[in-house]
């Protein structure tokens, strides 16, 4: 029976020192964790701040973009503006020069303010400086506007904003006060006009009229064959034939008197020809077209004629017969126009054209009969200017 209780060793449990021992071990463990822990909390409540007062900075510097440029530094005396420039150790400074305004006018942006977040309290500060950019030059925002003013710059406002904060109950990462800072650069010129509209169109063009025997005033279309709708559209003549008689909305096309609304052409009378002017449009936002010509043409006039001859009164049947066709025609003178294309349609006659304007008709035979002719009149200097019909020149020989 004794047998019955025999003691084993392995059932005997952990000794006091075993479970010392396991203590000791899950207390170092347990306290490396809450170290951790702790320094993670402290790391986490660290970004958080961080991140309040990245948004406390972009949030004053939009306010600061949100003036009137030319009110900027209203309220910021030199002296002021000067005494918290050099109290700043902002790095940015470096690219900029402190300025002062009208102290007497009402502060536009705020020197410093305050702005309590959860549980913190951050201090805004915000500077402003001007720098200087070369005239024309493509920087990217904040970049290359320098304390050192060079030839040929544009004069530029920056902006410096800097957010602090103290450090309270656990230790945080940054140590002592806490800070963060940016900047921004503000140009006080005129923002070039967002255009709407597209750019204006031209193309050349060719408006033809007949001769007129007293002088006329042609009008002439500029803005609307070129499909402009913008109101505020105008053509400016770059130049014009010499002689030409062009009207700039009722005034003669000069050096001078180029740009206007109406173009006319002041047509002389008994004159025919080609007379050409070169003009662009350009719109409200300054948006020009190309340079096309306006090419005005007058065509000459004819008109029937008729004469008779009488071959007893003639020297001999060779004797020419002047008839003077264009008497009746526009221009009755001058040597600006030629007869053109003449046929004979009828008869044994022939016929002449002299440069005064008149035909000379030869019956060149006994017999009577009556002879025809068509013909045009085609401008001199321009031979596809013809005039739009021909006429007919009727001669009735009699013995």
């Amino acid at each position: 029976m004794q047998g019955l209780h025999r003691s084993d060793d392995r059932d005997e449990g952990f000794s006091l020192i075993e479970v010392v021992v396991a203590l000791v071990l899950l207390g170092a463990v347990a306290a490396a964790s809450a170290v951790f822990f702790t320094r993670a909390a402290v790391a986490a409540s660290e970004q958080q701040r961080r991140q309040a007062a990245t948004s406390l900075v972009q949030g004053a510097l939009d306010d600061a973009r949100a003036v009137d440029p030319d009110a900027l530094l209203d309220g910021r005396s030199q002296a002021a503006a000067t005494a918290q420039w050099n109290a700043s150790q902002a790095p940015d400074k470096a690219a900029a020069v402190v300025k002062g305004g009208d102290g007497t006018k009402p502060l536009t942006v705020p020197w410093t303010s305050t702005v309590t977040l959860g549980n913190e309290t951050y201090t805004v500060n915000t500077l402003v400086g001007i720098c200087y950019r070369t005239n024309g030059s493509n920087q990217t925002p904040g970049g290359g506007c320098t304390a050192t003013k060079p030839s040929n710059s544009l004069e530029l406002y920056r902006v410096i904003v800097e957010v602090s904060w103290t450090p309270g109950g656990l230790a945080r990462a940054c140590g002592g006060a806490c800070i963060t800072r940016s900047s921004t650069v503000i140009d006080p010129s005129d923002d070039t006009p967002w255009s709407v509209l597209s750019a204006p169109t031209a193309f050349s063009s060719t408006e033809t009229f007949d001769a007129r025997t007293s002088a006329a005033t042609l009008s002439l279309r500029t803005l609307v064959d070129a499909g402009n709708t913008d109101a505020a559209s105008k053509f400016v003549v770059a130049s014009a034939d010499a002689g030409s008689a062009f009207f700039v909305d009722n005034a003669a096309y000069s050096s001078t008197n180029t740009t206007g609304g109406t173009l006319t052409y002041r047509l002389p009378a008994q004159v025919a020809g080609s007379f050409k002017a070169r003009y662009f449009i350009r719109n409200s936002d300054g948006q020009v077209s190309k340079t096309v010509a306006k090419t005005v043409v007058v065509r000459p006039v004819v008109a029937d004629d008729s004469a008779s001859i009488v071959l007893k009164n003639l020297a001999s049947p060779t004797t020419p017969t002047m008839v003077p066709v264009r008497n009746n025609d526009i221009p009755s003178t001058g040597d600006s126009v030629v007869i053109s294309d003449l046929t004979r349609t009828a008869g044994t006659c022939t016929a002449t054209a002299q440069g005064d304007g008149r035909l000379a008709i030869v019956k060149g035979g006994s017999a009577a009969e009556t002879c025809r002719w068509t013909y045009t009149l085609r401008v001199t200097d321009d031979t596809t200017v013809v005039s739009a019909t021909s006429a007919t020149l009727t001669v009735t020989v009699a013995l």
